[in-house]
């Protein structure tokens, strides 16, 4: 882990150094007026998993595909996201004795929206669902386990898991601060200075000049088309109007010209950018339930046996959380993010006849660089830490304390290149260490950085 915390502090150090804040215009200056967007992503990954921790090791590879679609709006009034996502995985994984394979399908819905009520104030109104299936079919070559009559057997066995889950949950809570989504402002400096680096711009335009032409940017992006090559016209043509307009560029143009606003319309928008920060917090009720299915089998030489189970739980609670969320643009290039977050619940199990007690707290930062239109790459570095208090009950005996802690460190590389407009094909590598403590002296922690990547392509549908 120290090794990766040095590759990251060398991205670091290397983007500021090269990097410094751009004179003339910061992006975090752009208000936007109000505006709605809509995306559809198809996906497809690949990914990989290896690792070995004091008591197992495991190597997997897995494929997937998925659909995102993503809503985002914007007024004074309101600042609104909703996500829909749907994906299907399958993959299979070796370990010292056994080999796994597995399938999954997850249907995931959120919408979070900030109501503001006065300037910079807002009420939190964020539901959230999530239905997930799973399956997964286990041999394993040497399975110690007792047999009814009291004797140890070493047999092989196989097992198949299916498990149906769904999370229900709303976040309800008061905050102070915005965010301002300024992607186009990213994008008119991108005109503008390709522009400028071709001497077709007559004037460096100042701070209110270049959130004027954003706001035409903004302003025609959202206007609906229902035809493409229509909708490409006249958002080039409505950033030409403003330019010639106000006399930043000739009336007669060359193909060069048109070029340049070709292509960084087409490029210039694709990552998303933000300014701004806001603090939040407020009360979040969950509920949760899972239906487990297991069919296990025996297979040997001296015992052979087929066992069925099935469980049902849920659970109900909720948890105080103060969140706190940080933006900043460092330039056209640079883009530094810091969450972090604290909650702490109370929760009732199906299967406990007691409270469950659970407090975390999170935190991370993220530098994203932008080298140019096409290409994104990003170093981030997140740490969590988890504590859970439960007490169970036999019958007779007075109830017992159970307490766990966790704690994660991780490490994320993730960068993408766009092959069109529409097309972009993206990786990632994170490197985590965990954990785990559930008392009585028995305690689960990685031997040295667990690592896993995933490669794919991504179709943006509109």
């Amino acid at each position: 882990m120290r090794k990766a915390l040095t590759i990251f502090g060398i991205f670091i150090s290397s983007v500021s150094i090269c990097f410094g804040q751009e004179l003339g215009y910061k992006l975090g200056s752009y208000i936007n007026p109000d505006f709605k967007r809509k995306e559809l992503d198809f996906s497809f990954n690949s990914a990989g998993n290896f690792y070995k921790t004091d008591y197992d090791k495991n190597n997997s590879l897995n494929g997937g595909v998925g659909v995102n679609y993503f809503v985002i709006s914007n007024s004074v009034k309101e600042q609104a996201r909703t996500w829909g996502y749907l994906s299907g995985d399958a993959g299979s994984s070796s370990g010292e004795y056994s080999n796994l394979r597995r399938a999954s399908t997850r249907l995931s819905f959120t919408r979070e929206a900030f109501r503001f009520f006065k300037i910079n104030k807002f009420i939190e109104i964020t539901p959230s669902v999530n239905v997930d299936y799973n399956y997964s079919k286990q041999e394993e070559d040497n399975h110690y386990y007792g047999s009814y009559d009291g004797t140890d057997i070493v047999e092989p066995y196989y097992d198949k898991d299916n498990n149906l889950s769904s999370t229900i949950s709303l976040k309800l809570g008061i905050g102070k601060g915005r965010i301002e989504d300024v992607g186009d402002a990213r994008q008119a400096m991108f005109i503008l200075q390709e522009l400028q680096k071709k001497h077709l711009l007559k004037k460096t335009l100042n701070n209110d000049e270049v959130n004027a032409l954003t706001e035409q940017i903004t302003l025609v992006k959202n206007q609906r088309y229902y035809d493409y090559r229509i909708q490409l016209m006249d958002e080039i043509s409505t950033v030409d109007s403003f330019l010639v307009a106000n006399d930043f560029v000739d009336k007669a143009n060359s193909a060069l010209y048109f070029n340049v606003l070709y292509d960084k319309w087409m490029y210039g928008d694709r990552d998303r950018r933000e300014a701004g920060s806001y603090i939040k917090g407020g009360i979040a009720p969950e509920y949760w339930f899972s239906d487990y299915r297991e069919r296990t089998s025996f297979v040997g030489s001296t015992y052979m046996e087929t066992r069925r189970s099935r469980d049902i739980n849920s659970s109900y609670g909720a948890a105080l959380y103060v969140d706190y969320r940080y933006e900043k643009p460092l330039n056209l290039a640079l883009q530094s993010s810091f969450n972090a977050g604290v909650s702490s619940g109370l929760y009732k199990y199906r299967s406990f006849d007691d409270n469950f007690y659970k407090t975390r707290i999170n935190a991370s930062y993220k530098l994203g660089y932008y080298p140019n239109t096409r290409t994104y790459v990003s170093g981030s570095i997140s740490q969590s830490f988890e504590w859970n208090k439960s007490y169970y009950r036999e019958s007779g005996f007075e109830p017992k304390e159970n307490n766990f802690s966790m704690r994660d460190t991780n490490l994320l590389i993730d960068g993408y290149y766009f092959l069109s407009p529409q097309l972009r094909l993206f990786g990632q590598c994170n490197f985590s260490l965990s954990y785990r403590n559930w008392g009585g002296g028995y305690v689960n922690q990685d031997k040295y950085p667990a690592t896993s990547f995933q490669i794919g392509l991504k179709y943006a549908i509109f």
